[in-house]
């Protein structure tokens, strides 16, 4: 029975397909592999049909040519007997157009030039045509004609493309000469037979073979393919490598240049890179296919150096159509300006054009980040044409011209497609300006402003037209509208994606039913130079241009004595803000979702990195890594608009600060957190941070100063290039990790990355506490899992190494009283870092005996304020700070030139290595009162110190680890100023307001220092310097007193005090983190060091203060009568007075930023007797008040307020 039953009684079918006989009786080696055989059939029948296709192709080609040539055969004696019968007949013309007609159709029908006889007939019609149309005065340009040319032209261009080793001179020459007729009357011809024309002639150029007259001809007649013949001249011609030198000279070039129509080159080449896609329908019917990414079509101009080669010729034919000396007529074109916006952004990040970067345009110590090191030198025309576009005259024209083409642009309806037009081509221009001279940055975006200053056409609010035209084209922008309502969709407008899946929904977005805008590139580059001028605007505006007269949006009233100008209305602000928010928050906090690349990307990362891209060539030097670009906006990296963001953002944010007039609460994003779980998450990622980091440093110990030491890529040194391309091939690896670290530590700490960049998201209060916890770890980690000082020496003294008790020596010193910092930087520089662990202090007294005390932290803060005390008073004899009319600290500015004076005076010479070890101490001491002050931030310690909000501004914009420095970093203003002198400010102000002509006042670009001289009586001297190379050369005028402006400014509060700047916030950050700090502004940062200047309260005060001797409450709960009468007292007086108790006993007059619960020690009251006469004294060491015990109200308040400001008990006892 069967094992299965389907319905059938018949045995099924035995299928062998395996080759192996079931029969153990079968003969061995018989041939039973079927499969074998079935594919060797099948091989056999398929060869068979492929001879015979192949036999069917050749002869049908064959019956094709022999039939072809029998045709011509056949035409070719039917020209015969037609020139034979107009010979006999003594005719040398044609009797009729058409009879020339037939006749020249017939020649092309049969016409071989690689036959000398057909090269003839050739000849023979062609000077017969010449000859008929001269002698009836007509040109042949109708009916059947456009065909014939057509094929005629094909066949020279065909025979000059075999280029025969035995081709003559004469028969060169005539093909030309037919080649310059038919280029006259050509009509209609197709974008295809341009392109091939003028690649012939680009070939024949190469060699030297081509008439210049035949290259112009098709360009001269205007007619509807005119256009299509500058981009074939374009695309084929200009994209030759030095066109000067294979034309024969730069008069060859001048006089090619003299026969282009300059416009019609520029719209020619707009058109072949696609800058104006076609407008599309209404949005209600828009055509997705009109919505197309701006990018090269694709098979044009993929080669970066044919790509650059065009763009110099398009300049340069520019410039001689305008003698060279009209920089306004580029900016005057809005082809131009698109044309060669376009090509330079093709090629911005393949070429170095900024190379030649003045040390003056860079701060001190900077490095060149900007200089693209493997980027191959390009040839002198090429750079002199990049350098033409890099002037005021046509920078400051852009928007002048333009407006006055096309009207008040500034007040233009958005919605006009010709305004998102102007607004596309002008971002994408001057973007890319500003990428390809990053030193002249400062210069473009001050003549872009006072171009448009200049303007005519200025709104009625008198408000500059580049802030206004570039406002309204942002933020009329799908993009703007989507982010400020969602920022989560910042997300994908953010990612990097194919251009073919681009969200081609944002034409349609109901956020901007009526935006023309058809590219997301387009709309985000509007939106970055939006922001990039807009902060450049910020930094040379006071505050009483930026508020005017305007109402504030939180209620209150800004009063300006002038009107408002150059600013957005406070209500546009508010949008910007909100919008701005979003977008920074999505860019930091979802980093790991933008940055996560596609697999197309990652290909492409790595073919260009090992050099495998076809469209450049083998030669070229290896580049660096790429990084993320935002939305695929080729250059625009997403640090770079991160860094712009945060900068504009904290501009803003500070002038909130300074006069409030945005509504409450409007920083703030706590609804994005979990406040809850806020912040144990952010302590999460500082340790996962730390643990990258550590990684790091052990992996690539490598410093980054090693790069510099590369060899320079102009070395051509035998042996030396495979050196070379080892060590940049080192150094990119290195770069490439390091950039892979970092994108991963913006994926995994992502409330950090907010915190440091956009801290005023979040409340200060909790921002106080995260550092709080951030100190605690670093405290635990440092000092073996706990905090508690002596402990700490416990554990120390009775470690592993019981026999090593140098580290609790070095952490001890003996102070001497009045000779604090002396006697601290003696003893403590050499501890560096170490000096985060507790320190033992001995105060010695002026007759050299140890004072008595235990130090259970009261002796450590009683040593750092003493020192800080001793270091900013007024009275030391070389003053390491100055101080501001409102006296607030900085830097001696003029600190280091004074030093070096005094060694002079000694007879020293600067040269001398004594010299130079003075003024490193010095440099040294500025290192270790940055440690001082961190020392006391990481304590906890209040100090009564008032720093200029310049400087802290410097603690949290320098060295910290966020986003693009460079953008966010600290840059002097003209606010600034104002709290270093306000007399400068003053008169600076007065400068840039001034309605007359500035070179009245006969001010240069030199600045005048004032330094002391170490003589009795005291006396001073003034050194002039240069602000630029050749400035006391160079007046300051109403063009440049904006660059005049921005040159003192960074003189005075960046460069002047660059060496003793950076050596304090060396100091500071060994001991605090820049990136702790960076999440605090200038304010917030004194209210950190000094306490809050808040009223202080009594009943905080109250509930944390501890009690000693006979003041400790009992078992009953109740407080002495002498505490309470304190108390009582306290609660009387004004809080002016109460600060004064405060600072009496804890040596600041401000209470702890989280209340009197944190501040170390505690406030402390024990009693002193029963004398009611003696007045309260105190213990600032440990904060504490020694109070006799009273029994009137009204005498302890007067005791009190006797002893508060008699300034007494400063001392231990």
């Amino acid at each position: 029975m069967f094992p299965t039953f389907t319905g059938s009684a018949r045995r099924p079918r035995q299928m062998n397909l395996s080759g192996r006989t079931a029969n153990p009786f079968a003969q061995f080696g018989a041939p039973q592999n079927t499969v074998e055989n079935a594919q060797k059939g099948r091989m056999a029948r398929q060869e068979e049909r492929e001879r015979i296709k192949a036999a069917v192709f050749w002869q049908s080609r064959w019956r094709g040519y022999f039939e072809r040539q029998k045709f011509r055969e056949i035409q070719r004696h039917r020209w015969i007997e037609i020139e034979r019968k107009l010979d006999e007949e003594g005719l040398r013309v044609y009797r009729s157009e058409d009879e020339a007609s037939s006749h020249m159709h017939l020649l092309t029908g049969f016409v071989q030039l690689d036959r000398e006889d057909d090269v003839q007939r050739l000849k023979r019609t062609f000077m017969r045509q010449v000859e008929t149309e001269r002698s009836s005065k007509t040109e042949f340009t109708g009916g059947d004609w456009r065909m014939t040319y057509l094929r005629l032209q094909r066949i020279c261009l065909d025979a000059l493309e075999r280029s025969k080793s035995t081709e003559s001179a004469e028969d060169r020459s005539y093909l030309f000469t037919i080649l310059r007729y038919l280029g006259h009357r050509r009509s209609n011809w197709s974008q295809k037979e341009f392109n091939r024309y003028y690649s012939v002639m680009a070939t024949r150029l190469k060699n030297n073979q081509a008439p210049l007259d035949v290259i112009i001809e098709p360009l001269r007649k205007i007619s509807t393919s005119t256009v299509a013949a500058y981009r074939g001249f374009a695309k084929k011609v200009l994209t030759l490598p030095d066109l000067r030198s294979i034309l024969g000279g730069q008069q060859q070039l001048d006089d090619l240049a003299s026969e282009i129509n300059c416009k019609l080159l520029a719209n020619a080449i707009s058109n072949l890179l696609r800058i104006k896609p076609t407008p599309p329908s209404p949005p209600s019917t828009v055509n997705p296919k009109h919505i197309k990414a701006k990018s090269l079509t694709s098979n044009t101009l993929k080669n970066v150096p044919s790509r650059t080669w065009l763009l110099a010729h398009l300049i340069y034919i520019y410039r001689h159509a305008h003698q060279f000396v009209d920089a306004n007529a580029s900016s005057s074109n809005e082809d131009f300006i698109a044309a060669v916006g376009s090509l330079l952004a093709s090629v911005v990040d393949h070429i170095e054009v900024d190379i030649d970067v003045s040390d003056t345009a860079i701060s001190p110590g900077s490095p060149k980040s900007d200089i693209k090191r493997g980027s191959k030198l390009l040839h002198p025309f090429v750079r002199e044409q990049l350098h033409s576009l890099v002037n005021q005259e046509s920078v400051s024209g852009l928007l002048s011209q333009m407006s006055t083409k096309s009207g008040v642009i500034a007040t233009r309806s958005p919605t006009e497609t010709a305004a998102d037009d102007h607004g596309r081509a002008l971002a994408n221009y001057v973007l890319t300006l500003l990428r390809l001279f990053p030193s002249r940055g400062e210069d473009i975006r001050m003549w872009l402003y006072l171009g448009s200053n200049s303007s005519p056409n200025r709104d009625q609010r008198g408000q500059a037209d580049v802030i206004s035209f570039f406002w309204k084209a942002a933020s009329t922008t799908p993009i703007f509208n989507i982010i400020y309502h969602d920022p989560k969709a910042a997300i994908r407008l953010l990612k990097h994606v194919p251009k073919k899946s681009k969200d081609e929904s944002l034409a349609t977005s109901p956020a901007a039913p009526n935006s023309t805008f058809t590219s997301i590139d387009d709309q985000w580059r509007t939106m970055v130079i939006f922001i990039e001028l807009y902060v450049f605007v910020l930094r040379v505006m006071d505050d009483d241009e930026f508020f005017g007269d305007a109402p504030s949006l939180n209620g209150s009233m800004t009063t300006s004595v002038k009107g408002r100008k150059n600013s957005l209305q406070l209500v546009e602000i508010e949008h910007l803000v909100t919008f701005l928010k979003n977008l920074g928050f999505t860019m930091y906090y979802h980093a790991a979702d933008i940055l996560a690349a596609s697999d197309e990307e990652k290909q492409k990362d790595i073919a260009s990195f090992f050099k495998l891209s076809k469209d450049e060539s083998a030669e070229e030097e290896p580049r660096k890594p790429q990084s993320t670009h935002i939305a695929g906006l080729e250059g625009v990296s997403l640090d770079y608009v991160k860094g712009l963001v945060t900068g504009l953002l904290r501009s803003i944010y500070e002038r909130d600060s300074r006069r409030p007039f945005l509504p409450k609460n409007h920083w703030l994003m706590t609804a994005r957190f979990d406040m809850g779980q806020f912040i144990g998450g952010v302590v999460e990622e500082e340790e996962r941070r730390h643990q990258v980091q550590d990684a790091e440093d052990h992996d690539d110990p490598e410093s980054d100063s090693d790069e510099s030491d590369t060899l320079s890529p102009r070395s051509t040194l035998t042996g030396m290039r495979h050196a070379q391309g080892v060590l940049r091939t080192s150094q990119m690896e290195r770069q490439r990790r390091k950039a892979s670290r970092r994108r991963y530590l913006q994926a995994v700490a992502p409330r950090l990355e907010i915190l440091q960049n956009m801290p005023f998201l979040i409340p200060f209060t909790t921002r106080v506490q995260i550092f709080r916890r951030f100190v605690h770890l670093d405290q635990l980690k440092r000092r073996n899992g706990t905090v508690d000082p002596e402990l700490w020496r416990m554990r120390m003294m009775h470690g592993p190494d019981l026999t090593d008790a140098r580290p609790l020596e070095r952490h001890h010193a003996s102070i001497r009283r009045q000779h604090e910092f002396e006697d601290a930087y003696d003893q403590f520089y050499q501890l560096g870092q170490s000096l985060k662990e507790p320190i033992n202090i001995t105060f010695v007294d002026r007759f050299g005996s140890a004072e008595a005390g235990i130090d259970g932290g009261g002796v450590t803060k009683e040593f750092l304020t003493s020192v800080t005390n001793e270091v900013f008073s007024k009275d030391e004899g070389l003053r390491m700070f100055s101080e501001t009319d409102k006296h607030l600290l900085y830097p001696n500015p003029a600190v280091v030139e004074e030093q070096k004076e005094i060694i002079r005076d000694t007879g020293l010479s600067m040269n001398a290595p004594e010299a130079r070890e003075q003024v490193v101490d010095l440099l040294q001491r500025y290192e270790f009162l940055g440690r001082i002050i961190g020392k006391c931030l990481y304590e906890g310690i209040l100090i009564d110190i008032q720093f200029a909000s310049f400087f802290l501004l410097k603690w949290a914009l320098t060295g910290g680890t966020g986003s693009a420095p460079k953008e966010s970093g600290y840059r002097a203003g003209l606010n600034d100023l104002r709290d270093f002198d306000e007399s400068l400010y003053q008169g600076l102000l007065q400068l840039k307001n001034y309605p007359g002509n500035v070179e009245d006042f006969s001010l240069n670009f030199t600045v005048t220092d004032t330094i002391a001289l170490p003589t009795t009586p005291p006396s001073s001297k003034t050194v002039t310097r240069d602000l630029r190379p050749g400035g006391s050369f160079e007046p300051v005028t109403n063009a440049n007193r904006l660059a005049y402006i921005s040159y003192i400014a960074r003189h005075r509060l960046s460069n002047q005090p660059f060496r003793q700047t950076q050596a304090f916030l060396s100091g500071l950050s060994s001991l605090i983190q820049p990136s702790w700090l960076s999440m605090f502004n200038q304010t917030e940062l004194q209210t950190l060091l000094g306490g809050a200047p808040t009223p202080l309260d009594v009943n905080d005060l109250r509930r944390n203060t501890y009690y000693g001797g006979l003041y400790v409450i009992g078992d009953d709960g109740e407080e002495h009568p002498a505490v309470q009468l304190f108390w009582n007292v306290m609660h009387k007086l004004d809080d002016e007075d109460r600060r004064k108790v405060i600072k009496f006993v804890t040596s600041t007059p401000r209470a702890p930023l989280l209340g009197f619960g944190t501040l170390n020690p505690r406030f402390s009251i024990r009693d002193s007797g029963t004398d009611e006469t003696r007045l309260p004294s105190t213990s600032t060491c440990v904060n504490l008040l020694k109070l006799p015990r009273y029994t009137n109200g009204e005498r302890l308040k007067h005791k009190l307020l006797q002893a508060v400001n008699s300034g007494a008990g400063f001392d231990l006892s």
